[in-house]
């Protein structure tokens, strides 16, 4: 869960998120939706008008729900190499 949690506020940070909460929630969103929640294209949808914003990070958390619901979503897992050890933030993909 270490790397997991290591790996995902890499990724929460590209959109502008600092705070707290917005960081639990993309860790949370990320535990539901899989460790590249962000490349869900309705997900990275709205993740670019956080970035850019023009959403607020609580207002994607509502919006981003209904578009989740039904989607065969993978579970989370840590990015690894292909020596099978995590991905360090300095070799995910960004």
């Amino acid at each position: 869960m270490h790397w997991f949690v290591r790996q995902q506020l890499v990724f929460a940070r590209l959109y502008g998120l600092t705070g707290v909460r917005d960081l639990l929630n993309y860790l949370c969103l990320a535990l539901i939706g899989g460790a590249r929640v962000d490349q869900i294209p309705e997900v990275a949808e709205l993740l670019l008008r956080v970035k850019a914003r023009k959403l607020s990070f609580d207002k994607f958390m509502d919006e981003v729900a209904p578009k989740l619901e039904g989607k065969g979503l993978p579970e989370p897992q840590v990015l690894t190499a292909a020596n099978g050890l995590p991905l360090t933030e300095n070799q995910l993909p960004l």
